[in-house]
């Protein structure tokens, strides 16, 4: 039997998994990505992201690495911490499942700390958008888009998906991406909050990203994504662990059991706050491709 239980099931296809090895060659992909670190959105430090690109190295020739023309699948990583702290540098290992099987990637870093929580949604909005031009100004395309996070990078992947989809803001584009991917991300920052009171009063980290002021209230609603849930929400494919202490399993059932789009939650038995096992992180990913093949 399966570690991992699936609910809010959809058909699911197996032709996306990535064969085992099929090949000798098939073991070694990782000369296959250009790598470009820390460009820059925006005025501040952390207002950067790097990028990851399929390709061809071509050793002394200028230039040394040369892009994939042929579109590719694209993933948007913003990287968790509470929305305190944090890094996209700490959080590649995420992105290999991905750049392994020839997706392109791009990690975004945001504004972090206290009160800070209305600037990091406009920067991983805007980063989001600006991490698209960036790319179709090298004359990379992708035939579909993915933004996804972990913890605080779940919640914001799910802003900036819904937010696209339905939402109003500057940096907002025509088009919504085409899937979200979100591992035990918040949804209602309202219960959080509320939970997080009891859970760790002493180190409350969403309080201290929210912030104390006078618009409390429209911070709360404005980063949770439960309340910008609309009939345009792209599809959302969610992991969390059901013995997850940091974030509880019912923020991801809230979500889940309120969306009326295509989605899918993978529930990880006794699970904790991304303490899984290797067999636990490889049927999780396994199910995420299955999932995004068959959209």
């Amino acid at each position: 039997m399966s570690v991992l239980q699936k609910s809010y099931m959809v058909v699911l296809s197996l032709a996306f998994i990535f064969p085992i090895w099929a090949s000798e060659t098939s073991r070694y992909w990782a000369h296959k990505v250009g790598v470009q670190t820390n460009i820059a959105y925006g005025p501040n430090i952390q207002q950067s992201m790097d990028i990851f690109i399929q390709g061809s190295r071509l050793g002394e020739v200028e230039p040394r690495f040369e892009v994939d023309p042929e579109p590719s699948p694209l993933v948007v990583w913003i990287h968790g911490g509470g929305g305190i702290r944090g890094d996209k540098s700490t959080e590649i290992s995420w992105l290999v499942p991905y750049l392994r099987r020839g997706w392109n990637a791009v990690a975004l870093n945001y504004r972090t700390g206290p009160g800070m929580a209305m600037k990091a949604l406009d920067d991983v909005l805007c980063g989001y958008k600006r991490s698209l031009d960036v790319l179709e100004s090298m004359n990379i395309m992708f035939d579909r888009i993915v933004v996804s996070g972990a913890s605080a990078g779940g919640q914001l992947a799910l802003l900036v998906g819904m937010t696209n989809a339905s939402g109003e803001h500057p940096c907002k584009l025509e088009y919504s991406p085409n899937a979200i991917v979100n591992w035990f991300g918040i949804s209602d920052m309202e219960s959080f909050l509320e939970y997080s009171k009891e859970f760790n009063p002493q180190k409350n980290d969403a309080a201290l990203w929210i912030g104390e002021s006078s618009d409390k209230t429209k911070r709360i609603a404005a980063t949770s994504p439960l309340y910008l849930i609309s009939d345009d929400t792209p599809p959302i494919i969610s992991v969390h662990g059901d013995q997850d202490t940091r974030v509880p399993f019912d923020q991801a059932t809230a979500l889940h059991e309120s969306l009326d789009s295509q989605n899918e939650l993978i529930t990880i038995q006794n699970g904790n706050h991304s303490g899984f096992s290797d067999q636990e992180y490889a049927e999780a990913y396994d199910a995420i491709f299955d999932f995004l093949e068959a959209l």
